[in-house]
């Protein structure tokens, strides 16, 4: 492979990473600069200031900040409707991007906090820790590349709901990548990367939570986005 290759490689992956987690570079404004900062200010300051308490509400806020958008966003009387009266399509949806990013941000970000400050030192005293190291990183590794190839499968905007601001010109649904074997491999088998990371810290009220998030993904994908594919591609 050569080195430009590789380059354009890894900086389509470092992209696609980013932009998963909220911090959206192209295209780039003035207002995404600032909001991105402002997430990357808040979160440094709870990640060295928070206690196990203040990583539950943080879990727990950006949660219901993140599902709460969504579901009012594309519910019948969405707030994407508002957007698309307001503006072009294509506008309407970089302004709803630019704000679900923020919540990806927090609900992606929030996590790391939980972890970290919810690892349990009892567990690693009646089981070594090895067994958390080997079936946590082998879960993450393995959740992380199939909700990887699942987004770039689908593209960013598919991964930010593109298709209901425009209704994409080729609307034959074609399975590809991961969608070939798996029925919904981002919010199924892409969940295991969380799960990893719970085990890898022994966090049960990290493994509580994320399957209550999970929860909620599958009861928007087949409330909300499921019925949207199939009226659009049929």
């Amino acid at each position: 492979m050569s080195k430009t290759k590789l380059h354009r490689k890894a900086k389509n992956f470092s992209l696609t990473f980013l932009e998963t987690g909220g911090i959206l570079l192209f295209p780039f404004n003035k207002t995404r600069c600032v909001v991105t900062l402002i997430n990357i200010f808040i979160w440094v300051c709870l990640y060295f200031t928070v206690s196990a308490p203040g990583a539950y509400a943080y879990v727990i806020i950006s949660i219901i900040a993140n599902f709460t958008f969504l579901f009012l966003c594309f519910n019948k009387k969405g707030f994407y409707k508002i957007l698309l009266k307001l503006y072009s399509p294509e506008k309407a949806f970089q302004k709803y991007k630019t704000m679900q990013a923020v919540t990806f941000f927090h609900y992606g970000f929030s996590w790391i906090i939980l972890a970290v400050n919810t690892r349990s030192s009892a567990m690693f005293n009646s089981i070594p820790y090895i067994w958390f190291l080997v079936i946590g990183s082998i879960m993450f590794l393995v959740g992380f590349f199939v909700r990887y190839y699942a987004t770039k499968t689908v593209s960013m905007n598919g991964y930010y709901c593109r298709d209901f601001f425009i209704v994409p010109s080729k609307k034959k649904y074609e399975k590809k990548g991961p969608y070939r074997y798996l029925d919904n491999p981002m919010y199924g088998v892409g969940y295991l990367m969380a799960y990893g990371i719970a085990i890898l810290y022994a966090s049960l009220p990290f493994l509580i939570l994320i399957a209550i998030s999970q929860c909620l993904i599958y009861t928007f994908y087949y409330r909300i986005e499921k019925p949207h594919i199939k009226k659009i591609y049929g």
